[in-house]
């Protein structure tokens, strides 16, 4: 008997551990600024972000796996962009607007 409840608790255990770790779609972006401008206004989809000054980044923010949106100003001129998030598992993503106010959007691996 003590050894059925030992091999039960033992499988128990895995069974937790197993099922704690999802695959679920865990995505989270941030916004890089390597232009040598302020960005003003910058939003993550429907999230505020405020300024961002040149060199600096924003801390990593939670999106829904899909599609993303990104704005801002910069001089009073609005910017757009957008990405997609996609992938199983844990997934952070970086969009960098670079020297050239080009907007680069990769995976952080």
């Amino acid at each position: 008997m003590k050894k059925a409840v030992t091999v039960f608790l033992a499988l128990a255990f895995v069974v937790s551990i197993l099922s704690s770790c999802s695959l679920e779609p865990q995505h989270s972006i941030r916004i890089k600024n390597s232009y040598s401008k302020t960005l003003n206004n910058v939003k993550i989809n429907s999230t505020y972000l405020g300024t961002l000054e040149p060199g600096a980044s924003t801390d990593y923010k939670p999106v829904n796996e899909g599609t993303f949106a990104f704005s801002g100003t910069v001089n009073g001129l609005a910017f757009t962009g957008g990405g997609s998030a996609t992938g199983k598992g844990k997934h952070k993503w970086t969009v960098t607007i670079n020297q050239s106010f080009q907007i680069v959007c990769e995976e952080n691996k």
